[in-house]
């Protein structure tokens, strides 16, 4: 691909070098620091955003709606922010990608998504603690109003439970993701044992 600038000669960029922003870089070439915060961010965006809209069109398609107390364990489970809806094609899609881009860096999205996630648990206890409006709808019990906003199956929670589903579930991606990852690395790395014990 070539690129023009005005009063300059023209700049000739390869498709490989824009490639391997993503793929670690081409030709023998050590990834850069930029490289690295690029595929960081780009196995976030693929584990939390893709998995959270993987999911609901799953959960639409295959979940069946009806009242609450007809659902068993199992359903409710299954149509809740723990859905594997949102982490079982997270893990696959984590495999498939790093099988090819072998990068490290993947493996740690998922722990980058649980700090994440516990610090917005804590700082909403302290939100809650110092609020007045909260106090009033909590009774003071602020850790359990928290825990039912996030984590609770039940349904007594604000806003539709959708800070649920938009915090959870994409960390529960990002987990997936990252286990994906990892066992890709760990394929790659046995297969490389395997061959150079046969060649010894």
């Amino acid at each position: 691909m070539t690129i023009h600038e005005s009063g300059d000669a023209p700049v000739t960029v390869s498709t490989n070098d824009m490639f391997g922003l993503i793929s670690g870089g081409s030709g023998g070439r050590q990834p850069t620091i930029q490289g690295n915060a690029f595929r960081f961010i780009f196995h976030s965006c693929v584990a939390t955003i893709g998995g959270l809209v993987t999911g609901f069109v799953l959960l639409a398609a295959l979940v069946p709606y009806g009242p609450a107390p007809s659902h068993g364990l199992f359903l409710r489970l299954a149509d809740s922010q723990y859905s594997p809806a949102f982490w079982a094609p997270a893990f696959i899609v984590g495999l498939a990608i790093n099988d090819r881009m072998r990068d490290r860096s993947a493996q740690w999205v998922g722990t980058l998504f649980v700090s994440l996630l516990l610090m917005l648990f804590l700082q909403s206890v302290w939100f809650s603690s110092h609020s007045a409006y909260y106090r009033a709808q909590n009774g003071g019990h602020y850790w359990r109003y928290e825990y039912d906003e996030l984590f609770s199956l039940g349904e007594n929670c604000a806003d539709g439970c959708l800070a649920r589903f938009l915090f959870v579930s994409p960390t529960l991606g990002a987990v997936g993701y990252s286990i994906g990852a990892w066992t890709a690395l760990q394929r790659r790395r046995n297969k490389r044992d395997e061959e150079l014990t046969t060649n010894t």
